[in-house]
């Protein structure tokens, strides 16, 4: 039921995400990816935190955050 009421939200969120990336504001990137990652959890949409958690972790690879980078990446699959 929370997602049915974020997923507006979320989409606009993941467009901010998107565009922060064209831009390599990789800060307001993953501030955005981590929003649309808890609402996924809270959702339990297994794919969406798999994209969500991929998504991440090439932003913090870009950002130089390996360990961080890392951690996503195993969250995605």
């Amino acid at each position: 039921m929370a997602w049915q009421q974020s997923i507006h939200e979320v989409r606009r969120a993941q467009l901010r995400a998107n565009q922060a990336e064209l831009s390599r504001e990789w800060h307001m990137a993953t501030h955005n990816y981590l929003y649309c990652l808890e609402q996924a959890h809270a959702a339990h949409d297994l794919r969406a935190v798999r994209y969500f958690a991929g998504k991440l972790s090439l932003a913090y690879r870009a950002m130089g955050f390996i360990s961080k980078a890392s951690y996503y990446r195993s969250l995605a699959g």
